[in-house]
């Protein structure tokens, strides 16, 4: 097989992997990896994508923070933390924040999750009990503390006998 050959391989399932979805240059830089390309033809590959508009940053730091605040209402926090994992850099990592995330959406998100994880746990466990498991429960999810506990003095006084 022809270098070029391998090249034109390479670069069509890169492509199909860039367009099935959203794709991080950490994602790509993994993937080409696996290969036997040296890496000046990594790189070229890499510009060629970016070139297409296969593979961007901004787009998919916007698409990673809709889906994981939407689907599974994770906080910024957690949201910031997985996108450094995937080397996205911080510029586009706040513009993402910042546009994806509205604060409306975000308090509606913290709302729900106490509700839901409220319903989980024993009735019989007193009020500090309860309230330092459902501020540990989402900061686990990657919510502020500050940005959790009024809204759950508010769930916690509505809900008092």
């Amino acid at each position: 097989m022809k270098p070029s050959d391998t090249f034109d391989k390479v670069l069509d399932q890169l492509q199909r992997f860039c367009a099935y979805q959203e794709r991080s240059l950490h994602e790509v830089e993994q993937k080409l990896r696996s290969t036997a390309l040296p890496a000046t033809e990594q790189a070229q590959l890499i510009a060629l994508l970016r070139e297409e508009n296969f593979l961007n940053e901004e787009r998919f730091a916007k698409a990673f923070v809709r889906g994981k605040f939407n689907i599974k209402r994770w906080g910024r926090k957690k949201i910031a933390s997985e996108l450094y994992k995937h080397k996205v850099n911080k510029t586009s990592i706040q513009e993402a924040l910042d546009s994806e995330i509205s604060e409306q959406g975000y308090q509606e998100n913290i709302h729900h999750l106490i509700t839901k994880k409220r319903k989980e746990l024993p009735a019989s466990l007193d009020t500090f009990s309860l309230r330092n498991k459902l501020l540990a429960y989402l900061i686990q999810k990657g919510y502020e503390p500050l940005a959790i506990t009024d809204i759950l003095k508010e769930i916690l006084r509505d809900n008092e006998p």
